[in-house]
């Protein structure tokens, strides 16, 4: 999400699906205003997480995660192709070097032998590699 794969979405045009990702916290313009001029969305974001953030965003997350990957899968032939190249791979998002002991919702961690947590960022990525789309409710930039 990180990668540099400028996506359009409502007529804006974001660096990468992080940026857009990270501006759907926000109702407010000015927030998402100050994210968007950032060189690091996420932790411009974070700077804002506990004062702005969207009242619904625990609701709303992984259908804003599902859309932002949508859109990149959409417009990026080069990721698009990349994922279609991982076949029928497991795809891992691995937070192993993370310094956090444990994983977040999105990824996993190596323990010994073994990959530990939810993966939901893997799952979601072999499922828009195995069915072209994923499901989901639209999320504005703007609530």
């Amino acid at each position: 999400n990180f990668a540099h794969t400028p996506i359009q979405y409502e007529g804006v045009t974001y660096k990468s699906a992080e940026q857009l990702f990270q501006m759907m916290k926000f109702a407010d313009e000015d927030v998402r205003n100050a994210v968007y001029a950032a060189n690091n969305p996420k932790f411009t974001s974070k700077h804002y997480d506990k004062t702005h953030r969207r009242d619904d965003w625990g609701m709303i997350i992984v259908d804003a995660m599902k859309q932002c990957l949508q859109l990149k899968y959409e417009q990026s032939e080069e990721f698009r192709e990349a994922l279609e190249r991982s076949n029928d791979k497991y795809i891992v998002e691995d937070q192993s070097s993370f310094k956090k002991s444990w994983a977040d919702t999105w990824g996993v961690k190596r323990q010994g032998d073994y990959y530990v947590g939810p993966n939901l960022m893997g799952r979601l990525l072999m499922e828009l590699r195995d069915n072209g789309r994923l499901e989901f409710i639209p999320i504005p930039t703007i609530a």
